[in-house]
């Protein structure tokens, strides 16, 4: 299953998908601090790599592109 996650946090429920196998292809979330605990959760392997973004306009146009 594909995921998108919007107001990811610090990433719980995104560890919670990926043990439940699902695959994150992109990450929304406002909070420069929870933005800076997803990036290194990804760096240290806790969270696979997957896009992350601030502006939700991109994320909608890339998950666009993504569903073509």
């Amino acid at each position: 299953m594909r995921e998108l996650s919007l107001f990811s946090g610090i990433g719980g429920g995104l560890i919670a998908s990926r043990i439940l196998g699902w695959n994150t292809v992109c990450s929304v979330e406002i909070n420069p601090f929870c933005r800076q605990i997803l990036q290194c959760r990804q760096d240290d392997g806790l969270l696979e790599n997957f896009r992350r973004h601030l502006d939700e306009a991109l994320v909608l146009e890339q998950l666009a592109d993504l569903a073509a």
